[in-house]
């Protein structure tokens, strides 16, 4: 299999791969990483940790100050993700 070069743009301290439609993006800096695709984006390990301020899909929190809104409190607890 051959790879395929990809054009790599280095401005000031940001580094950028991108392809040559622009559809799949990576960037580097000082303010961090970041990921942009068209198609899907897929992160396979045996073991993902996430450690942030924040966690958020959509806009919307998902982290672990997340409390659902509508759902009345009950004596018991909910078991495991499934």
């Amino acid at each position: 299999m051959r790879s395929a070069e990809l054009p790599v743009t280095v401005t000031g301290q940001q580094v950028t791969i991108q392809d040559a439609a622009e559809a799949h993006v990576v960037s580097i800096g000082p303010s961090g990483i970041a990921v942009s695709t068209t198609g899907d984006l897929t992160i396979q390990e045996a073991n993902v940790a996430f450690t942030s301020g924040t966690l958020t899909h959509n806009g919307i929190n998902v982290g672990d100050s997340h409390t659902p809104s509508g759902v009345e409190a009950a004596s018991s607890t909910t078991g495991a993700p499934q």
